[in-house]
């Protein structure tokens, strides 16, 4: 290859990561500040913590139907296409907010739930489609150092966003706020748009499409499923610490303002330590990959997230707390990394929006069942009694990942290898 042409692949590839950065960094602004908002305006009404349960649970088995569709979207069209609407659709619902509250000078609980549902389809549906369009546009030897970087900006904008949090939900309204997530989501568009990128043909079955189904569909993801049954299912354990960071935006929040009678910012306070410390298990996460591989790095990264929870049960105090969300937030970013690197190098583009669907059906199923668990518990235990639930949890999942690597999959790498080698000779 000449140097003129490595030039152009350069430039190239400069251009589409910026535009991918610009248009990440400023939706997980807008959306980290609303996502902040919602659950402290819910929390705060009467009864509000166990309508925030319910409303959980609810949603969560809601988007559990919708995730084969919604991968099914992620496979089927343009990620491009999809990602914009997710923004336009951010735009909309918010805007249903901001109007409600300019006319009656308050956001009833039933918008603020439907707001709920919409963000959480918005988050099944953007992640996705967001891994899958990266997976598209870049090359497979790129994955690790753009998963790494996307990772950090992810969480320098949750860090931004946790920072704003802290100073606006007291300086300024509620409108002022939801109005810096439409603005947000308007900038992402005009990132997306600007880069480029041609629709590929990503079904590989040689069924005509007029004739391919959501059963097609799902068939040829679970026939995936079955054959690397013992990958897919380290991928799902590997799931844990992202599934309890979910439930913790249910359990943090009741924590601090009942078990610890805390004021709101110090909500904001947290998540801003939190993002600062995700930001730096990005990093980790890309040099503990290049010496030890993702599967052995994930056991170091799933323990420091473990650690955390069982620190808080050992010492339920806010110092502690906030000290040990730096372990929270380094843990569970550079697990979701390496994950994400595991991914991406093992699942075909054409198949990991089906299969990642799979992944996150499992996911909401754990997390409608374990906040189903805590919503009817919590109010007589308190909430450092969940911290506990979640360090046996995640202590079990653990064990059983370790397992599972060393007496299957490696197992398999290996002999796969001796295997290739043989026929060498």
């Amino acid at each position: 290859m000449s140097e003129l042409q490595q030039g152009e692949i350069n430039i190239t590839f400069n251009y589409k990561l910026i535009h991918l950065f610009g248009a990440n960094i400023v939706t997980s602004i807008g959306s980290g500040i609303t996502a902040f908002i919602i659950p402290y305006l819910i929390i705060n009404m009467h009864d509000g913590a166990k309508k925030f349960g319910y409303l959980f649970i609810a949603i969560n088995l809601l988007v559990f139907f919708l995730s084969p569709y919604l991968g099914l979207i992620v496979d089927r069209y343009s990620r491009k296409k999809v990602l914009i609407f997710c923004e336009l659709q951010n735009i909309a619902a918010t805007s249903v907010l901001v109007g409600c509250h300019f006319i009656y000078g308050s956001i009833p609980f039933s918008l603020l739930a439907v707001q709920s549902v919409l963000s959480t389809i918005y988050y099944s549906l953007q992640f996705p489609a967001l891994m899958a369009f990266t997976q598209e546009i870049f090359n497979k030897d790129e994955f690790r150092k753009i998963n790494s970087a996307i990772e950090v900006q992810s969480q320098a904008a949750a860090f931004i966003s946790a920072g704003l949090v802290g100073v606006l939900i007291m300086t300024l309204n509620v409108v002022t706020i939801l109005m810096l997530d439409m603005v947000s989501s308007v900038m992402a568009i005009i990132w997306f748009l600007f880069i480029p990128y041609k629709l590929k043909d990503k079904d590989s079955s040689t069924e005509p499409k007029s004739k391919k189904t959501l059963r097609n569909d799902v068939s040829e993801a679970w026939g995936y499923v079955k054959n690397n049954r013992y990958l897919i299912i380290f991928l799902m354990v590997a799931l844990f610490p992202s599934i309890m960071v979910l439930i913790g935006n249910y359990v943090n929040p009741i924590f601090l303002y009942t078990d610890l009678n805390q004021l709101p910012d110090v909500q904001g306070y947290s998540s801003f330590i939190y993002a600062f410390s995700a930001m730096l298990g990005g990093i980790i996460a890309s040099y503990l990959a290049k010496y030890m591989g993702s599967f052995n790095s994930i056991f170091v990264t799933f323990t420091l997230y473990l650690i955390f929870n069982l620190g808080v049960y050992l010492f339920p105090a806010l110092i502690p707390f906030l000290a040990l969300r730096s372990l929270a937030g380094i843990g569970n970013s550079a697990t979701r990394v390496l994950r994400k690197n595991i991914m991406m190098e093992h699942i075909p583009n054409h198949l990991i929006g089906k299969v990642n669907s799979i992944f996150n059906s499992f996911s909401l199923l754990m997390q409608s069942i374990i906040v189903a668990f805590f919503t009817f518990t919590i109010t007589n235990t308190g909430a450092r009694q969940t911290f506990l639930t979640v360090t046996l949890i995640l202590s079990a999942g653990l064990i059983f990942m370790i397992a599972i690597y060393y007496g299957s999959i490696k197992r398999k790498s290996l002999s796969f290898v001796r295997s290739k080698n043989t026929i060498g000779k």
